[in-house]
């Protein structure tokens, strides 16, 4: 039961390949097949089909499927309840826009001029999706509703008040402040959640028990082929299915037309045609051996043209994160562009479970590894450190603020490279892709959607064998769907 519940907790759908490597920590092989065999005849397993009936590998618990359905009978009634009766108003207001393409104009149309309770905006990576919910909260107050914006990350909440939201949350700090009193819901307000892919199952529930109640319509922003909760997710795309959506496709972002091809070839899953367009284009990178991709990519980074701040590499480990954060300041300091007394900092850091110590210097990129109220920071932004002293370091964040703290107290790490997760969002003139055995189909798209000028993939014969290894691992399927796209026996 243990076991399951671990599993169960980031994923609604799992394999006994799955639940092999969740006990493989156990040195005992014996014990390791009990428990196996345990797992596969407990009560609680249910066997997952296709729709035409034939099996899968797949599995689920009765609690997951049960908590799926009762979401739905949620969503269902939301999506039915009396709503705002001022919306045909919004119409006109649209025609005349003249700051938005036609198709976000259809977008906006969609989700606010209708009648029911779930309107859902599908974008692909920079097509403007906030762009559009901006104006979609100007729209809403005007017509004097109340609007709050919603988001499953604080770097996500920061986008919408960016974009004008002034009530803005986490979706889980929105649920836990307001089942304690710490702020009002009047009725018939506008929930609008941006990356709505990144919910999990259990906040969604919450969420719409919470629109329910104060009959309240939600907007849905997302894109399901993203990186989804890092909790059992999965629900977005069972909406788009159940509810419908608009889908923004007309890709902004690039400045390049083959770029914004290449982009659309990854949310549209055609991996082949995008590493095609990437390798027409000079942008594909092969050595032997992943030092050697790291050497290439390290000395390409040195010589961009862009400024330091537009310049970001992505990857998908930690550890690789670490090294090259590590080889570019190497490289930083013999150009003496980071000069000065070094300090060192130390903090825990929650993933490895252990202290981290690391230096550094004037001139240095951060990023903050978590949200910090008093200094108005979040999870995941960029900084430079613009002074630094034992125990005083001054930053300036991206967003041109200037922050004194203490580095002791506060939890960072250089920031010249960064995890695929912590980039999702993120618009960034010139990338760098380090490929290394892991990723997804979802973090490829991700990974090649960041860039507004220029991009390169760097990857090692050693862990792809050749371009039909990089592709196939692009394209791995990422096992974070829900149970519902799935048949029971008892469905059957």
């Amino acid at each position: 039961n243990g076991l399951l519940d671990h599993i169960t907790k980031y994923q609604a759908i799992f394999s006994k390949k799955d639940v092999q490597q969740a006990i493989q920590k156990v040195e005992d092989e014996t014990i390791q097949e009990q428990v196996i065999v345990q797992v596969m005849r407990s009560p609680r397993l249910v066997k997952l089909y296709h729709q035409d009936g034939k099996a899968t590998n797949y599995y689920t618990t009765t609690e997951v499927r049960a908590e799926e359905l009762r979401l739905l009978r949620v969503a269902d009634k939301v999506n039915q309840q009396a709503n705002y009766d001022n919306i045909y108003a919004f119409k006109s207001n649209i025609e005349n826009l003249t700051n938005v393409s036609e198709l976000q104009r259809e977008a906006l149309k969609t989700i606010l001029v209708t009648d029911k309770g779930i309107r859902i905006l599908r974008g692909r990576a920079g097509t403007g999706k906030s762009h559009v919910l901006g104006i979609a909260y100007q729209l809403a107050t005007s017509r004097r509703q109340n609007v709050i914006g919603l988001a499953p990350t604080h770097k996500a909440v920061t986008e919408l008040k960016d974009k004008g939201y002034e009530q803005c949350h986490t979706v889980k700090g929105f649920l836990f402040k307001l089942y304690n009193s710490r702020i009002n819901l009047p009725r018939n307000s506008l929930l609008v959640v941006d990356e709505a892919g990144m919910v999990g199952t259990s906040d969604y529930l919450e969420l719409f028990k919470v629109a329910r109640k104060y009959n309240c319509q939600i907007i849905l922003a997302g894109d399901e082929r993203q990186l989804t909760s890092i909790e059992r997710s999965g629900m977005f795309e069972v909406f788009t299915s159940k509810f419908g959506s608009y889908v923004l496709s007309d890709i902004r972002r690039q400045s390049q037309a083959w770029g914004r091809q290449m982009a659309m070839c990854f949310a549209e899953g055609d991996i082949v045609g995008g590493v095609q367009l990437l390798a027409r284009h000079q942008g594909l990178k092969f050595n032997g051996i992943l030092q050697q991709s790291i050497d290439r990519l390290v000395n390409d980074w040195s010589n961009s043209q862009f400024p330091v701040e537009e310049r970001l590499i992505i990857t998908v480990g930690n550890k690789e994160v670490a090294s090259l954060n590590l080889e570019i300041r190497k490289l930083l300091k013999e150009q003496k562009v980071l000069t000065g007394t070094e300090y060192r900092a130390t903090a825990f850091d929650v993933q490895l479970n252990k202290e981290i110590s690391e230096e550094y210097m004037k001139g240095d990129r951060i990023i903050f590894k978590t949200s910090n109220k008093e200094l108005q920071t979040k999870n995941g932004e960029f900084a430079s450190l613009i002074a630094v002293s034992q125990n005083k370091f001054i930053a300036k964040t991206d967003k041109g603020q200037t922050i004194i703290f203490n580095p002791q107290d506060i939890n960072f790490k250089h920031g010249y490279a960064s995890t695929v997760y912590k980039a999702q969002g993120a618009s960034i003139k010139d990338v760098y892709v380090l490929h290394n055995l892991a990723g997804n189909s979802r973090s490829s798209y991700v990974e090649m959607t960041r860039h507004v000028e220029k991009v390169g993939l760097y990857a090692n014969m050693d862990a792809t064998k050749g371009a039909v290894g990089l592709i196939s691992q692009l394209n791995r399927i990422n096992d974070k769907s829900a149970s519902i796209d799935f048949c029971t026996q008892e469905d059957l």
